[in-house]
């Protein structure tokens, strides 16, 4: 009988599922909680900045729409354009890490646990058959 069926049969018997098995060993490891650290501060900053550059593209736009002559817009395009363009693509950034970074996270937690397992069924075996 395979691992599947048996987790399976064990759910299906009223016990512990492999996702709670798997529940109950991530509170084990006691890895500390991203809100309480600075990814949280990270992934708020990266929002807060998208929103204030798309604002800035905004003001941009609407202070260069009432100026007929070019050459008095070129300051709105700057400021307001390729400023706001920078602060969100910033935030962006920020973002992107602040995600990547839990996802890797609980990536690599999964695999050192299937890594276990694994180690714990090689030595189960290597155990039986001595």
């Amino acid at each position: 009988m395979n691992d599947d069926a048996a987790a399976t049969e064990t759910a299906a018997d009223g016990g512990s599922s492999r996702a709670d098995e798997f529940r109950a060993e991530m509170a084990e490891l006691k890895l500390a909680d991203p809100a309480a650290s600075g990814e949280r501060r990270t992934l708020q900053a990266g929002i807060a900045l998208m929103v204030v550059g798309v604002g800035l593209v905004a003001l941009g736009w609407y202070g260069a729409s009432g100026v007929s002559e070019v050459w008095k817009e070129i300051p709105y395009l700057i400021s307001g354009g390729l400023g706001g363009l920078t602060v969100t693509v910033i935030g962006a950034a920020l973002y992107l890490r602040a995600s990547l970074a839990r996802q890797q996270r609980l990536v690599l937690v999964r695999l050192l646990q299937e890594q276990r397992t694994q180690t714990d069924r090689l030595v189960e075996a290597l155990d039986g058959r001595s």
